[in-house]
């Protein structure tokens, strides 16, 4: 899809940038209640990662195994939502959060990108549970949906969502997908490709993860926009 057309699908606060899993910090850890509110009060988009518990709900969450954001081992998808929330904490003590708590909390006050994360070839349930929550929001424009899996991805073909697949060193898997999709988000790395740089001016291309200076004058030169942590805008 062209990048005119795709922009068309967006908020276009995203331009602006996107907060890699909230605007955390030393307060607020990543993939917090915390640090998604800190992102809604700087008015800067968000982006978040989704695995599907055991009984079926959807939590935020980066890794599958919640050891590194909690500091006690269990995969998500092995637990309950009500032993995630009763067993695990954060590292500022707050719960995990469910999807459907950061939509209240945000009221569709600043775009969502949303990361499906697929464990052990559950792509199309994911997809299926997240479409639920998200058939009755008012603005589609405020979600953005992104995966390595395309899979995630086909059910909302049509639903009026960007979607954008995620792409790390790969340039044959990006160009042999990239028609499938509304836009594309790709490594920083790719962009030393005069290919990817070329493909990013007439297409939607997100570029993560911009974590100093250097690399967001270079995005900000040579992408649609881009996922950033540990700097200032």
């Amino acid at each position: 899809m062209k990048k005119d057309k795709a922009l068309a699908l967006v908020d276009p606060l995203v331009l602006k940038g996107i907060c890699h899993r909230g605007l955390h910090n030393d307060i607020y850890p990543e993939n917090s209640l915390g640090a998604f509110n800190n992102a809604i009060i700087h008015n800067l988009a968000f982006e978040l990662d989704i695995h599907l518990t055991l009984d079926g709900y959807l939590v935020v969450c980066h890794d599958a195994n919640l050891l590194r954001a909690t500091g006690k081992d269990g995969l998500i998808e092995e637990l309950t939502l009500r032993k995630i929330k009763e067993e695990y904490q954060l590292f500022d003590g707050s719960e995990i959060p469910t999807l459907e708590e950061v939509i209240d909390l945000n009221q569709e006050r600043v775009p969502i990108f949303i990361e499906l994360k697929s464990y052990n070839h559950n792509s199309t349930k994911l997809a299926l549970k997240l479409k639920e929550i998200l058939k009755n929001v008012k603005n589609r424009k405020k979600y953005v949906l992104i995966s390595f899996f395309p899979k995630c991805l086909f059910p909302f073909k049509g639903e009026g969502f960007q979607r954008e697949l995620l792409v790390g060193n790969d340039t044959y898997y990006l160009f042999s997908l990239r028609h499938l999709f509304e836009g594309v988000d790709v490594s920083l790395n790719l962009f030393n490709k005069a290919s990817v740089r070329r493909y990013a001016k007439k297409h939607f291309v997100n570029c993560f993860t911009v974590d100093n200076e250097s690399k967001l004058e270079f995005a900000r030169k040579f992408a649609t926009t881009f996922t950033f942590e540990k700097i200032e805008l």
